[in-house]
């Protein structure tokens, strides 16, 4: 992420780790660990931009504690949308969800951002998010400019159920094509 722009006021950011995430979950309560690795967790963040939805594990463990969170993707809010057709979380996953929230809070580190700043993360062993925030008029807009990069040196496992989200995103391309087809485009998509 890089700043271009701070808010007049608020704004910091916010860094959790997901290990020291795990482990305070393992202490409280592992059965939410095991909770949050069952691959039944519905997402509204189809690969083909149409209202469906797709199961993953929330949290995965490869030797490392990862986790791919959005509650933004599984919940109704103010924020986000949440498309009638999709199923509620159960009560577990309910739970699971709110500790994940309440334990990253407690291991949460922040950050108060300056123009320029510049950070690169590992998005799924590192949760981010920021406090709330407001814009002055007269002077320019919070403006944080998001990237998302593959580094091919770095252990990029992922679980079965989210290879294929992955390779549609870095490589934008359906599986069933050619290896040829497989890299970013050089042209603009027209829709």
């Amino acid at each position: 992420m890089y700043v271009l722009s701070t808010a007049s006021n608020g704004g910091s950011g916010a860094f959790a780790p997901v290990a020291a995430i795990h482990d305070a979950l393992a202490t409280l309560d592992p059965n939410i660990l095991t909770t949050l690795g069952e691959e039944n967790w519905p997402f509204d963040r189809p690969l083909d931009g149409r209202v469906c939805d797709y199961r993953a594990p929330m949290f995965f463990n490869h030797g490392k504690p990862e986790m791919i969170f959005s509650r933004g993707a599984l919940i109704q809010s103010s924020r986000f949308h949440r498309p009638k057709e999709m199923p509620d979380l159960t009560e577990k996953q309910g739970i699971a969800l709110d500790a994940i929230q309440f334990v990253a809070e407690q291991v949460q580190t922040k950050i108060e951002w300056k123009n320029g700043d510049l950070v690169f993360f590992n998005n799924k062993r590192l949760l981010h998010g920021r406090d709330a925030f407001t814009d002055s008029s007269g002077v320019p807009a919070r403006h944080m400019l998001r990237l998302w990069l593959k580094a091919g040196g770095w252990d990029c496992s992922l679980p079965e159920a989210l290879q294929k989200r992955w390779n549609k995103i870095f490589r934008g391309v359906d599986e069933s094509t050619d290896d040829e087809q497989k890299q970013w485009p050089l042209e603009p998509d027209s829709t």
